[in-house]
């Protein structure tokens, strides 16, 4: 009995040992990353202290152009956009940043269906800022938004990181070009195209129109800290390429009482004139090209130098 005991005893610790070992491995792979996902994650979490930061889903991803930001404006900018998310990695990424140097300014692209309708399960979202879950605000939405046991699993280097490690290895030498988070998308839309997306794609902003109450506290956090913290938001529904009816402009009213409650700005650019509709700008219905990006971009430039904290 006893030898069986102590063949338990040095089972367990050859998983501690294990452990330990694969938390000093992910972080080495995390920390000396050149490309990609990873590096994206690790500048954001540890080393951004950008001027003006960009957050939301992927048409925060996909619709904001640092180096337009940077080159006229003279401010270094970082896209902290997070394709397929919204709110819950946003704000884990506003604390991570705001902890080392408060920007001068946010972006933030609102999209209903991942900022606070009913939508995903939550362990999408936190599967993004898990690997940080020893970080305070990141501790804080887990045990927000994570299920009982999670707090005890996330004691485990290895379940923290574990769907981390081929990207991370691949992003050690497979290089990519550094457009700081921004995600550019290089395709047009066709006639045929836009027929085929009208009669299959389902609009994730409005698939669920039941108020989130949990994802929308923590946009109402978003704007209630950086407010205390000095730093202003603009809050932007970048263009689509179909114009949006009259129905659904309840989903946005949400929103549109929470930049009233904060005296936050809100700029409805859904239907943009020179944009919208226009084949040329779009990647698909929902995500502008390269193009469209650095037009759209471009536009806000004024707008940005109204709010910047100098």
């Amino acid at each position: 009995m006893k030898k069986f005991l102590l063949k338990i005893g040095l089972f367990f610790l050859l998983v501690v040992v294990i452990d330990v070992v694969s938390g000093f491995v992910f972080d080495f792979l995390t920390s000396h990353a050149k490309y990609g996902e990873t590096y994206n994650n690790n500048y954001i979490a540890n080393i951004c202290t950008d001027d003006v930061i960009i957050l939301g889903s992927s048409r925060a991803d996909r619709h904001y152009v640092p180096s337009v930001v940077q080159d006229s404006l003279g401010l270094s900018c970082y896209n902290c956009g997070e394709p397929g998310c919204g709110i819950i990695p946003a704000y884990a990424r506003y604390k991570m940043i705001a902890e080392r140097k408060k920007p001068k300014l946010v972006i933030y692209e609102v999209t209903p269906g991942y900022d606070y309708f009913v939508a995903d399960d939550y362990s999408k979202y936190l599967g993004r800022i898990r690997q940080y879950s020893n970080r305070k605000p990141v501790a804080e939405m887990y045990e927000t938004f994570g299920d009982d046991m999670e707090h005890l699993r996330l004691l485990s280097n290895m379940y923290r990181n574990n769907s981390n490690v081929v990207q991370n290895l691949m992003d050690m030498v497979v290089p990519t070009k550094d457009y700081r988070g921004y995600g550019p998308l290089f395709g047009k839309l066709t006639e045929e195209a836009v027929q085929q997306k009208r009669e299959t794609q389902v609009d994730r902003d409005t698939k669920s129109h039941k108020i989130d109450s949990l994802k929308l506290s923590y946009v109402g956090k978003l704007f209630a800290d950086a407010k205390a913290d000095g730093v202003p938001i603009i809050c932007t529904v970048s263009p689509y390429y179909t114009p949006p009816t009259g129905d659904n402009e309840e989903y946005y009213f949400p929103i549109i009482e929470l930049c009233k409650k904060y005296d936050l700005p809100y700029l409805d650019n859904r239907d943009f004139d020179g944009i919208t509709g226009e084949m040329e700008f779009f990647q698909d219905l929902g995500h502008l090209n390269d193009g469209g990006a650095k037009k759209y971009t471009a536009y806000l430039l004024p707008i940005l130098r109204k709010y910047i904290n100098n």
